[in-house]
């Protein structure tokens, strides 16, 4: 049987998807897209959008969102955090210091075993499903930025909080910047038959959530939408 964690992480996916196609044909039916259709679960920006006839990415968040991830290896006797999507955040990963946080909770003193050998895949599943997931904090705040950078993506609405530009406003809206105090999470995922994987998400706590007076979601009236700002 699946956890709760992994159901409810299908659930934020699929309320996601629903959310940027909403978006994405609202954008299209007021001239503003020349597209109804979404990047879906693929590696392309959520949501396209036009601006004086030029074609700018933006990227869709909700609730649960996990605004970067990738992996956590194994390798040489410490922990090695990765994405394939962004070697600036391959990078600034290496300079941070979880290497230590890991081993007390799923290295292998902490599982009651000499050496990283000795450790079965059931057994760090089985720690990490217990122990919860692990954060850290104090990281670069600008670090969602500079991933989305890499995939050429400037702009970013979240449900609730509005429309931002990110580390560039190309087309010179009137947008502010996303500044947020972001977490890097830590978690262990079993697949059944003692597969798993050890993977980080950034993170954004609701608390941390600048608000933003434009959107666009057409939808939202308490903020100038994108008929507005996009003229």
């Amino acid at each position: 049987m699946r956890v709760f964690k992994e159901l409810c992480t299908e659930a934020y996916a699929k309320r996601g998807f629903a959310y940027e196609g909403k978006i994405q044909k609202q954008l299209y039916a007021m001239g503003l897209a020349n597209t109804d259709k979404t990047a879906g679960a693929s590696n392309r920006a959520d949501v396209v959008f036009t601006h004086r006839g030029k074609e700018h990415n933006l990227e869709i968040g909700t609730a649960g969102k996990d605004f970067a991830q990738g992996k956590v290896h194994w390798r040489n006797g410490s922990w090695y955090a990765d994405t394939k999507n962004s070697q600036a955040i391959t990078d600034y990963l290496q300079t941070l210091t979880y290497d230590e946080d890991l081993m007390n909770v799923w290295g292998p003193v902490a599982l009651g075993k000499s050496s990283e050998a000795q450790i079965t895949p059931d057994m760090r599943v089985k720690a990490a499903r217990s122990g919860g997931d692990l954060y850290l904090t104090d990281i670069d705040p600008d670090i969602i930025s500079n991933y989305y950078a890499d995939k050429g993506v400037y702009y970013i609405h979240v449900e609730g909080a509005g429309a931002f530009h990110l580390s560039a406003n190309p087309a010179r809206l009137p947008l502010p910047y996303f500044d947020v105090r972001p977490e890097i999470r830590f978690r262990v995922k079993g697949y059944g038959s003692g597969k798993y994987d050890t993977t980080w998400a950034i993170k954004i706590p609701t608390s941390s959530l600048p608000a933003s007076p434009y959107t666009f979601d057409p939808d939202d009236t308490q903020r100038k939408g994108p008929a507005e700002f996009l003229k």
